[in-house]
């Protein structure tokens, strides 16, 4: 059977992605394991376990301080949100607890300012 590029999809190398010639269909994408259903899959991997070496090791993906930073601030903005109410001047709350409320969401707006932000954070306890 040919194919081309196998890579292991995890650490612990219980499947290993390829491109395939398919008689049909020509070079595909393919993902196969131990526990195949197909006879094409469970001779592929076999032929694969002969000689594991030229199996490319995974790599987790690293996601960009961007994507990080922008989810980080979305989780952030909707913690926000969920205390708003609190604020309103009719809303009953003692004054205790308006000012824990507000020490919140200030250590909630101060996230960005963290070190290691946006790949290390700690979120603050909702009071």
């Amino acid at each position: 059977m040919d194919f081309k590029n196998p890579v292991w999809v995890d650490k612990a190398h219980t499947a290993i992605d390829v491109i395939m010639k398919h008689p049909a269909y020509g070079w595909i994408p393919y993902t196969c394991t131990a526990e195949m259903d197909t006879e094409e899959g469970r001779e592929l991997w076999e032929q694969l376990q002969s000689d594991t070496t030229s199996i490319a090791e995974y790599v987790p993906p690293v996601i960009p301080d961007d994507v990080l930073a922008a989810e980080a601030r979305s989780k952030r903005d909707r913690l926000l949100a969920d205390t708003d109410y609190l604020l309103m001047t009719d809303y009953p709350i003692s004054a205790d607890k308006l000012a824990e409320v507000k020490t919140y969401r200030q250590a909630l707006r101060d996230i960005p300012k963290q070190a290691g932000f946006p790949r290390t954070i700690t979120w603050p306890d909702k009071p």
